[in-house]
């Protein structure tokens, strides 16, 4: 007896309903992806969700928050200014006040954005100027400089050439690069281990409480007059040229007709002999003459501060040696609005 007597394989049908699933998983996920990516780009949802992060292992959640909401507000406000720096700049100037105090009908003040981040030296500054420049087309950069820029600190922020993104940006091959650029969600995927880490989450969530919509990161301390210590701050104080390089590049920058300006951030004037070995010499003569000269060879406009802001901040506007509180914040942004009409 044959076996094809007894079972008819002409009606055994094998199917497989996994493949179908696979192929419409394979089609319906990008499809979900290019949605959600949609939704970041043309409406409010993204400036409402954590901050995606702009590099899986370069642990610096300012960056995150700040370029975030750069981002968003971007769209309706067309920056054409960033305002760079420590968190001198960071803290002490506000953009609105830059845009809008004593505006006469003649004057035109840089639309800025206070990307001002901490430890962000002038080595990595000129970094995020040229990707940024690259990225959003801006015109102006106002660049805030002190003293200790210069004195040869090691701060994790100088790694940031090593993100993909900012070498994607600034005309190197970086594929990782060119997906963080295109693709919000990416940003998210790389996010995923960061949110797990409570350090991130806590001080992503307390940046976006004190960073307002222009950038500046409102720093408070009312009703109180800030103590110097009479100690030399910087003792043997030199200029790091990675530093001074970094500054010198903007050079290049205005030679692309980007406007540059670089502002003297102040410091406390009781402060200001102990800030470098011989005092407020010391200070003129390793600090501020070099640099003059530095800028005055790249045609770059430098605005000093130091001299004007005692009669500029009063004492109760200051939250450290260094650092401007939001009363002195407003105090030195609007005298620096009036300066920038004198530049025009």
């Amino acid at each position: 007896m044959k076996i094809s007597s007894i079972v008819k394989f002409e009606t055994l049908k094998i199917t497989f309903p996994f493949g179908k699933t696979l192929l419409s998983a394979i089609v319906l996920f990008p499809t979900i992806l290019l949605g959600i990516e949609f939704l970041f780009r043309n409406t409010n949802l993204y400036a409402d969700l954590p901050p995606p992060t702009l590099n899986s292992k370069f642990n610096f959640p300012e960056i995150d928050v700040k370029y975030q909401i750069f981002e968003s507000r971007n769209k309706v406000e067309k920056f054409d200014c960033l305002l760079l720096g420590n968190s001198m700049v960071d803290y002490g100037i506000d953009p609105d006040e830059i845009k809008t105090y004593k505006l006469s009908n003649n004057s035109i003040r840089p639309n800025c954005f206070n990307f001002a981040l901490e430890a962000l030296m002038p080595e990595t500054s000129s970094i995020l100027a040229k990707a940024l420049i690259n990225k959003h087309g801006l015109s102006s950069i106002v660049l805030g400089i002190s003293a200790i820029d210069f004195a040869e600190k090691s701060f994790g922020t100088r790694n940031l050439n090593q993100i993909p993104w900012f070498q994607y940006l600034t005309g190197q091959n970086s594929f990782e690069g060119w997906l963080i650029d295109h693709f919000i969600i990416y940003r998210y995927f790389l996010s995923t281990n960061k949110y797990r880490v409570p350090y991130y989450q806590n001080e992503t969530n307390n940046l976006k409480l004190m960073i307002d919509q222009n950038g500046q990161q409102i720093r408070e301390k009312e009703n109180t007059v800030y103590q110097v210590n009479p100690v030399i701050k910087i003792p043997d104080f030199t200029l790091y040229q990675p530093d001074v390089s970094g500054l010198a590049s903007f050079g290049e920058l205005r030679k692309n007709n980007i406007k540059i300006t670089v502002i003297e951030m102040p410091v406390n004037p009781k402060f200001l002999p102990y800030y470098v070995q011989k005092g407020e010499k010391g200070y003129e003569d390793l600090f501020i003459k070099p640099i003059e000269s530095l800028l005055q060879k790249e045609n770059i406009q430098f605005v000093r501060s130091q001299p004007e802001v005692a009669q500029v901040v009063t004492p109760d506007g200051w939250l450290d040696y260094s650092h401007l509180n939001d009363k002195g914040a407003t105090q030195f942004s609007r005298w620096l609005a009036l300066k920038i009409d004198t530049l025009q």
